[in-house]
């Protein structure tokens, strides 16, 4: 079975904690030691991931050695440490700490397995050992201050376990229980014996020299760690193009001795899935649940957002996508960083089928109808069908039973964003008009509208070319008229105040526009503006019938003075360069800048 190897730096200041990769071998001699500057006074934490776990542990056993001022570290039977330390002991008064965590989740400093002061890491003499270690000593605190900062003196006191070596515990006082570490059988380095020991210190033996000179370099120069640089990339659905490129060496930091010519990336994965090697010149694509990431060996990658798998989102959701690589330097040193990728759901407006709904009855008498079927489709997730029906801005109601002007109207689910429209005529037209009754049906997001036109046509008068529409409200309406001759009407019941300048409403070919008082209401307001009059060019002139108590807010312009017609004396004629609005003088105009 094989284990992943990580250690966590913790500088013990409140800055975020580091975790890295480490190179494993355990069936020969390849591995390659990961090499990290020595933080003065920071706790360095061991852990070991085993393939049917996925919580960190710490190592139950490893072997060190302090090399001149380095100290190496081995989980495994390899001639070459797994980890080196470098100047580690450059300054005996602040040494870092080497720790693990125990399966009972508390923290634990690494000790000699036999009870020797001289053996502790921080007695080592260099090329003493290989030592074995094991995780013993009372429990540290779970919250780590650096020593170079001021440390509470509770911590202090149960900091060292070489305090507990003079409390005289007993044989062997430091290790823990075999239960909690699992110390019998060994583990991680435990494999290696004593012939481990002997070969890695003939090994080591040979490489003091250099190794001292170059942790002496090091300590002297306020040495740098190789620190790879984590990203954040963000998307919006349906945003084109739907790929970003990055350079994930551009805001690398190399470590000492090195420049980002020595950089590459060597491995990369999804988030939660298994790490895929890189080699020279090549590139690995990591599928994610929302797009693919590209990673190259020299750093640059490309995202490719699939807009097909983020549909499904609404407005305000928010998804995302989390990659790590490993940074390399091609000597040991190796850091790990992110890619995260944020993709931000946006409202896909709904589409009515059929897009018009309506119905010419001709000769049409009390009792008769039709039936019409609708279904509401929405790509965002839930939102597909209606929301609640418009009879005014103070009256909705939830799709079911309403009464229009000439009909009752009964709209019946029968499956997930389909319907049954059934209008039921209960008043026949006396005028020389075809009568429309209208109906607006709202989405279940809010955002579309469909307006449901059912018309009356009188037999006796089949050939007319006027068209009446009547409407309860106007949010949302869309009503096109018959043609160019001046006869279509927009009838607005009973409701006090119809705004028609709002993005939602669409007007053409209206010529007229009578405010229709209700038994409960005596006064209406409407709402126009010069785009009501202009209806996308179609209309030059718009007229506006209504009673004493009825006033017109018209917005967007400065007070024009009314001139008259003789052949119309009733009528204020407000002109607005090649467009006219007639109001009856009964009915009061206000500007509104």
């Amino acid at each position: 079975m094989s284990n992943t190897y990580k250690i966590k730096i913790d500088l013990g200041n409140g800055a975020p904690h580091q975790t890295l990769a480490i190179a494993s071998d355990p069936s020969g001699h390849k591995v390659k030691p990961m090499r990290l500057f020595a933080q003065k006074g920071a706790r360095y934490e061991l852990q070991q991931i085993p393939d049917a776990k996925n919580t960190p542990v710490g190592l139950d056993q490893v072997h060190v050695q302090r090399i001149g001022e380095d100290l190496q570290v081995w989980f495994e039977a390899n001639a070459q440490p797994n980890l080196v330390l470098e100047g580690y002991y450059s300054d005996p008064a602040r040494l870092p700490q080497l720790v693990g965590s125990a399966e009972n989740g508390r923290v634990y400093e690494y000790i000699p397995q036999a009870p020797d002061l001289k053996s502790m890491t921080s007695q080592l003499s260099s090329g003493q050992g290989p030592v074995a270690m094991a995780l013993g000593g009372p429990a540290l605190p779970m919250s780590f201050v650096s020593a170079s900062a001021a440390v509470p003196a509770e911590v202090a006191a149960v900091s060292s376990p070489a305090a507990s070596i003079s409390s005289g515990i007993g044989m062997n006082p430091w290790l823990l229980a075999g239960a909690a570490v699992g110390l019998a059988g060994g583990g991680g380095g435990g494999s290696g014996g004593s012939n481990n020991s002997s070969n890695n210190s003939s090994n080591n033996s040979s490489n003091n020299s250099s190794s001292s000179s170059s942790s002496s370099s090091s300590s002297s120069s306020n040495p740098t760690v190789l620190q790879a640089a984590s990203y954040g990339l963000s998307f919006t659905e349906d945003q084109t193009p739907f790929i970003t490129n990055l350079d994930l060496l551009k805001d690398a930091v190399p470590g000492t001795g090195m420049t980002s010519a020595n950089l590459f990336v060597s491995q990369a994965k999804e988030a939660t899935g298994t790490y895929q090697t890189i080699t020279q010149n090549a590139s690995v694509t990591l599928q994610g649940a929302y797009g693919a990431l590209l990673v190259r060996a020299d750093g640059t990658s490309t995202y490719t957002m699939d807009n097909t798998k983020v549909q499904a989102l609404k407005q305000g959701d928010v998804v995302q996508d989390k990659f790590l690589y490993t940074l390399s330097d091609g000597n040991g040193h190796v850091s790990e960083a992110s890619v995260d990728v944020t993709v931000n759901g946006t409202n896909d407006v709904p589409t009515f089928t059929p897009a018009v709904i309506g119905n010419v009855l001709q000769s049409a008498t009390v009792g008769s109808g039709v039936t019409r079927t609708l279904t509401v489709s929405d790509r965002d997730a839930g939102e597909s069908g209606l929301g609640n029906m418009l009879i005014s801005p103070t009256t909705q109601k939830e799709y079911a039973h309403f009464d229009g002007v000439f009909g009752t109207l009964d709209v019946t689910q029968t499956a997930t964003g389909q319907y049954s429209l059934s209008w039921l005529c209960n008043k026949v037209p006396i005028g020389d008009a075809t009568e429309h009754d209208l109906f607006t049906l709202v989405s279940k997001d809010g955002t579309a509208y469909q307006t449901l036109d059912f018309a009356v046509a009188r037999l006796s008068d089949s050939s007319t070319t006027k068209q009446r529409y009547y409407t309860q409200t106007t949010e949302g309406l869309t009503v096109n008229g018959g043609g160019s001759a001046r006869d279509d009407t927009l009838c607005l019941v009973g409701n006090a105040t119809f705004d028609v300048t709002a993005a939602n409403v669409t007007l053409k070919d209206i010529d007229n526009i009578e405010l229709l008082n209700a038994s409960s209401i005596t006064a209406q307001t409407l709402k126009l503006n010069l785009q009501a009059i202009v209806q996308a060019n179609s209309s030059h002139l718009l007229t506006v019938n209504g009673g004493a108590e009825d006033k017109i807010i018209f917005a967007g312009a400065s007070a024009v003075d009314p001139s008259t017609d003789t052949s119309y004396p009733s009528y204020n004629i407000y002109t607005f360069g090649s467009y006219q609005l007639w109001v009856n003088q009964a009915v009061k105009v206000e500007f509104v800048a």
